[in-house]
């Protein structure tokens, strides 16, 4: 059934598959039950589900067990992994969940002003025996490759990831300088609610810091009529991108922090 909405640009859309986690930050991996909330949310609508994972110290590795074991048995579930331990981790221990390789650990070019959109490193044949050694069925890119990928691609629009660190200038907000910017503390997680919209003296970028990752606008879904086909699923990223939200029902009003998949 999944979600359908048409997009304040005026793309008609239906939502296939629900994103739940963060790809950049291990304060943001969801609780075993924060996870059961967002599957009953996916039952519901008859759509499975993708668990997005950041890079994870030892005890952010360690916080992703309850959330791994909740998908395990889930029909057509995903793990998206943004670091090399993580993905020996789930295929040694969860060989049952898909794996999608994420936007960090696939190289591109991140600086916004560079010119085109074909900026991807290239799937040399090595690198993808590696990738399928450790089950990998699907790359995240953010912007189109000027080759052909032995892999099914998942496009993130409308923002590309830019960079990201361990020092977090939203998480620092509310506290006094001498404990701003630690990551040895509880975080409160504003950044499910707080943005920073940066100037540019290119007025073709548009950055947004959100938590500990700054993102720029990437052409959102005019790259679709781009693609030409080659393209396997199309993922918009509701939790960069406020202005687009389509949960402001009654029936979702806890507000899904997530991305969804087109």
């Amino acid at each position: 059934m999944g979600w359908s909405a048409t997009l304040i640009d005026g793309v008609a859309v239906t939502f296939s598959r629900l994103y739940v986690g963060d790809e950049f930050c291990q304060q943001l991996i969801p609780s075993g039950r924060e996870l059961e909330s967002m599957i009953e949310l996916a039952d519901s609508r008859h759509v499975p589900v993708t668990l997005a994972t950041p890079p994870v110290t030892d005890d952010g590795l360690d916080g992703l067990g309850p959330a791994l074991r909740a998908l395990a048995d889930r029909p057509a579930a995903e793990v998206l992994v943004n670091d090399w331990g993580t993905l020996r981790h789930v295929h040694r221990l969860f060989p049952e969940l898909r794996k999608v390789l994420g936007r960090v650990l696939h190289r591109e070019a991140k600086d916004p002003r560079a010119s085109g959109r074909h900026a991807t490193a290239s799937l040399t044949e090595p690198y993808v025996t590696l990738l399928r050694r450790f089950g990998v069925s699907m790359l995240s890119l953010d912007r189109l490759p000027a080759d052909e990928s032995p892999l099914p691609l998942a496009v993130h629009l409308p923002y590309e990831f830019v960079t990201a660190g361990r020092a977090c200038v939203i998480s620092g907000v509310a506290f006094p300088e001498p404990k701003k910017f630690r990551s040895d503390f509880a975080c409160p997680r504003p950044c499910r609610t707080l943005f920073l919209d940066l100037r540019s003296s290119d007025p073709r970028v548009e950055m947004r810091q959100k938590g500990n990752a700054l993102y720029a606008g990437n052409g959102g879904t005019s790259l679709i009529s781009s693609a030409a086909g080659r393209v396997a699923r199309w993922v918009y990223d509701l939790s960069v991108d406020k202005a687009y939200s389509l949960f402001a029902s009654s029936e979702t009003s806890h507000e899904v922090e997530s991305p969804r998949a087109v």
